[in-house]
């Protein structure tokens, strides 16, 4: 069974099933971007790295 990961960013919510995809989708967005915008994909990204199965772009405390 795939897993199943969901991601919020900007109040929008996305569900994967591939959590690699989601990782390099959001670096992607992160390298792309600057200040606050570059820090939502980033608390993004390092949950997913973290293995959460909700990742949100609020601060991961």
């Amino acid at each position: 069974m795939a897993e199943k990961i969901v991601t919020i960013c900007y109040g929008q919510r996305e569900t994967w099933t591939s959590r690699k995809k989601a990782m390099a989708s959001f670096l992607e967005a992160a390298c792309a971007t600057e200040g606050s915008e570059h820090e939502r994909y980033m608390n993004i990204y390092v949950q997913l790295l973290k293995g959460k199965k909700v990742c949100t772009d609020e601060d991961d405390d």
